[in-house]
């Protein structure tokens, strides 16, 4: 029995890991004012969902008196993740929406359980890459149809939905004359596509410079790295592709300054990764340089809505300084309290996470969160001659998901985004106890 419970532990998390790129949800609530959908105030649960619950519970329960004795090494990490838990728990009592505050809540619970577990958890972290990085290659194959086609299809056991070109709220690329779709993937926005192929795209030069493969093993990754390279930029999204830049750059510096690794070891990465760069670009270059240049409507459009909700943001921290307006409560408090009145869809979260938790719960909640990323960069600090290229390509996504934090709310409102957060900020931190 408990051999079943130890390998139904070990596999929960890697179909966790396999489905948390994924946006297959159940919803049990939908929210319409007149006839328009509320989409923040949509609560489901996600098939990830399932299986997190069930790893975590396992974990309590097979490894209760080890995770005892290591919880408390970190005993400032601790104490600041349940204080920041139980002020965004204390935030349903002033939310508008308390149900939807609950739900918020638990989601960043269930995060910060998964942060401290899996620093002290005996895995695989090698088999988690090539999980993840397995399953965003298959979404990436979507990806490729997408954008090649201008097509996509709606799948709800996928959690994929139907976007047209020509249809308002879709994300897209229009120059003089033209509109070209970007690339989805299985994510409800582009931008959110981009962030997991970010992940998949480092975790896939660990895999390729960690190990020696067979012939087939190598091709088949070298062939997932360059289709998941070519969908970064079918993405369009110009913050994933400065982020994706500047990770390559770290990992390269790392790599070449390591004394267990060398820069010919990932070389042949690295040329597939420019070769795919320059042939994607090169088929469809007007519609990269327009993006780059700006001189696009809808870059025009998308500069001018972010200047619009930074402003919101400030409206908002103004009334709510100390408390916020609840946790997971940002749009539907804009949509009551800002004048003049918008269509729904205009309301929208402000693109930046540390304004978004400033206005959702408070300065103190956000002091609480900032201490705890300042915790966690610290400790990465002070120990950085002992880290191992495991820990730095997890550090790596970590920090290009904050830096992306600058520019979009990803990090905080999705479900995705949230977890790939706390997950990389955790294996981060973790010892090297791995099971063989």
């Amino acid at each position: 029995m408990k051999k079943y419970l130890h390998n139904l532990h070990e596999y929960s998390l890697y179909i966790f890991i396999f489905f948390l790129p994924w946006h297959t949800i159940y919803i049990i609530r939908e929210v319409f004012y007149a006839t328009e959908k509320w989409q923040y105030g949509t609560i489901g649960i996600y098939i990830s969902d399932i299986t997190l619950v069930i790893w975590i519970i396992l974990s309590i329960y097979l490894y209760k008196d080890y995770i005892l004795k290591r919880i408390f090494k970190k005993p400032h990490l601790l104490l600041v993740g349940l204080l920041l838990s139980l002020w965004s728990f204390v935030s349903i009592m002033w939310a508008a929406d308390h149900v939807l505050a609950f739900y918020f809540t638990i989601k960043l619970s269930f995060a910060l359980d998964l942060f401290f577990l899996v620093q002290i958890i005996p895995l695989n972290i090698h088999k988690l890459s090539i999980t993840f990085f397995a399953s965003v290659f298959i979404q990436s194959l979507i990806g490729i149809y997408q954008f090649t086609t201008q097509n996509t299809f709606a799948q709800k056991f996928l959690g994929l939905q139907h976007h047209d070109v020509f249809s308002g709220g879709n994300a897209i690329v229009q120059t003089s004359g033209e509109r070209w779709l970007r690339a989805y993937g299985g994510a409800p926005h582009p931008n959110i596509f981009g962030v997991i192929l970010l992940a998949a795209l480092l975790f896939g030069l660990y895999i390729l410079i960690k190990k020696k493969y067979s012939t087939l093993p190598t091709i088949l990754a070298l062939m997932g790295l360059s289709i998941i390279t070519a969908n970064i930029l079918y993405t369009f999204s110009r913050v994933t592709w400065l982020t994706s830049l500047l990770c390559i750059f770290t990992f390269t510096t790392f790599v070449h300054k390591s004394k267990k690794y060398n820069l010919k070891q990932l070389l042949p990465s690295l040329l597939l990764i420019t070769l795919t760069a320059l042939l994607v670009i090169g088929l469809s270059g007007n519609l990269f340089f327009k993006r780059i240049s700006q001189d696009t409507v809808i870059t025009h459009n998308s500069i001018s809505d972010r200047a619009l909700y930074i402003s919101q943001s400030k409206l908002l921290i103004l009334s709510h300084p100390i408390i916020g307006t609840g946790i997971g409560n940002y749009t539907n408090t804009l949509k009551d309290e800002s004048l003049p009145k918008r269509p729904l869809w205009q309301y929208q979260p402000v693109h930046n996470i540390y304004l978004l938790i400033i206005s959702e719960i408070g300065f103190i909640g956000f002091i609480l969160f900032a201490i705890f990323i300042i915790i966690i960069l610290y400790t990465l600090y002070a120990d950085k001659k002992n880290i191992t290229l495991t820990q730095a390509t997890f550090i790596i996504v970590f920090i290009g998901l904050l830096f992306i934090s600058l520019f979009d709310h990803l990090a905080w409102t999705s479900h995705f985004g949230l977890l790939l957060l706390f997950l990389t900020a955790g294996l981060s931190l973790r010892d090297s106890l791995e099971l063989n």
